[in-house]
């Protein structure tokens, strides 16, 4: 990750090194990607909420909340008996062990 010292000089370097112009352009290439992932991000949740994206199937729970799950359209169902015996886990356990045999965490830095 970049210093906030650097990010807070970023206009003087950019000058030094002769371009001027390159923290205009990414303010403003930063801002159209945030926009078009709020925007992709509502689309998204809206289509879900509304039951129209059927890659997703969702229920609710005795509690009032969610549950959901990812449809997956297969042709034939995977009954491989080495995916059987594996067991289930949650999808940010899985991250996190990951996480720590690649050592993707040393990469955060402001954490």
């Amino acid at each position: 990750m970049i210093s906030d010292g650097l990010v807070d000089d970023v206009e003087k370097i950019a000058l030094e090194f002769g371009y001027p112009k390159i923290p205009n352009y990414c303010d403003q290439r930063l801002d159209d990607a945030l926009l078009m992932l709020d925007t992709t991000w509502d689309k998204t949740t809206k289509r879900i909420n509304h039951r129209e994206n059927t890659g997703f199937s969702i229920k609710e729970t005795k509690t009032g909340g969610q549950d959901w799950r990812l449809d997956y359209d297969s042709k034939t169902p995977l009954e491989d008996a080495f995916f059987s015996t594996l067991p289930q886990v949650e999808i940010p356990d899985l991250m996190l062990y990951m996480g720590e045999r690649i050592n993707m965490w040393s990469s955060f830095t402001h954490i």
